[in-house]
């Protein structure tokens, strides 16, 4: 990536989270990176191009990673995996790097959010960190979110597999799933992208659409009024909401 930002005319700005490839390696790998102090480098020539590397995410630990699958049954997050989170956490989070977590569901960000109390408090920690994807998130958490003034960054995952979603969970869970107007009434900063390419698309129009419609690709009714957003704040979401991860 260094290299590429050093091209002239390099066409965009790219903001970079870290995590380790590989199962077992976490703690090694941020004990080394957090040791560089390479927190925020910034590659970029412009505003408009280069990267800056931003801080760690979206996956602490391997064990903790609760995938989008929703053709599959909602995975348990075990007790290794929690000592896990927290020891990776708090190395972060004594280093005060930036924070980004995937937690598809809202048993997962329970847990999440129990590490991140426990460690924030011992650290003092004063970073920006914010949770990724959360389509189950409930009010309890929500308010914990913003008592702890985390962020949010919000997908269209559900476009494509919302009936999927339905099958397993029922009618009921999926109108409520992904309650985005929750979450900008709470006044919490949200941020949208797509998750392209693995589970959605990179088009930031299907997911504009199934924010303000709740309408999967398939045509699907989905979500209720009560979750949506309008075109506006969609469009707020993407721009000056998205903004705040890259802390601009």
């Amino acid at each position: 990536m260094a290299a590429l930002a050093a091209r002239p005319g390099f066409p965009v700005r790219i903001s970079n989270f870290l995590f380790a490839q590989q199962p077992g390696t976490e703690l090694r790998f941020w004990e080394e990176q957090t040791a560089t102090g390479d927190r925020g480098l910034n590659h970029a020539i412009s505003r408009l191009n280069g990267y800056v590397l931003r801080g760690a995410g979206e996956v602490l630990a391997w064990s903790a990673h609760d995938y989008e699958n929703f053709l599959a049954p909602r995975p348990e997050l075990t007790a290794h995996a929690i000592e896990q989170t927290t020891a990776v956490a708090r190395v972060v989070a004594s280093h005060q790097w930036p924070i980004r977590i995937h937690a598809t569901y809202d048993e997962t960000i329970s847990a999440v959010l129990d590490v991140f109390e426990q460690v924030f408090s011992e650290t003092g920690y004063p970073a920006r960190w914010a949770i990724d994807h959360a389509e189950t998130i409930t009010p309890r958490n929500i308010a914990r979110v913003k008592a702890m003034g985390g962020g949010m960054a919000v997908q269209n995952r559900l476009s494509f597999s919302g009936e999927y979603f339905a099958e397993r969970y029922g009618r009921q869970a999926a109108a409520q799933a992904q309650p985005l107007r929750q979450l900008v009434d709470a006044g919490i900063p949200v941020g949208a992208d797509t998750d392209g390419t693995r589970p959605a698309s990179y088009n930031p129009w299907v997911s504009l659409y199934w924010m303000v419609t709740g309408k999967t690709v398939g045509g699907s009714q989905i979500t209720s009024p009560g979750s949506r957003i309008s075109r506006e704040e969609a469009l707020r979401l993407y721009t000056a909401g998205s903004a705040w991860f890259s802390g601009e």
